[in-house]
């Protein structure tokens, strides 16, 4: 009996759990830069809507100091219907994005903003940068 309890209660969670990620959106990341201490990290956040919203950040890195600037640029919301197929292309889910980063030349640059960084997913790096830019002003 407790074995079928225990079989129940694991199919339970895992029918709740399947249904919560089925539900949620994708957020992508797109990071550009001339020189790595001065950027851009654009996110798109793409849901069941047909609805895109696109927030950037403008950020600065001082190595030496080890400190961070970083603000809000710009918020939008296109249409699924209205942007062409290619302009997601250079945007990146963060499991690839994060992978091209760790142990390169610029992982240091990015732990900066914090020692988790190139471990968290997109939706977490987009609720620091919200949550920072907001301290900033």
């Amino acid at each position: 009996m407790t074995r079928l309890l225990f079989f129940i209660c694991i199919s339970m969670m895992g029918i709740i759990y399947s249904s919560k990620v089925n539900s949620q959106e994708m957020i992508l990341i797109k990071h550009n830069c001339k020189i790595i201490s001065h950027g851009y990290f654009t996110f798109c956040t793409i849901d069941d809507s047909q609805a895109i919203d696109k927030v950037t950040f403008i950020y600065s890195v001082d190595l030496k100091k080890k400190s961070y600037t970083t603000s809000l640029m710009s918020k939008d919301t296109l249409s699924v219907n209205n942007v062409d197929k290619k302009y997601l292309k250079d945007y990146s889910e963060s499991d690839v994005w994060n992978r091209k980063r760790l142990g390169t030349s610029v992982e240091k640059y990015f732990t900066i903003f914090h020692k988790d960084f190139l471990i968290w997913s997109n939706s977490e790096k987009l609720d620091f940068f919200t949550r920072v830019s907001k301290n900033e002003k």
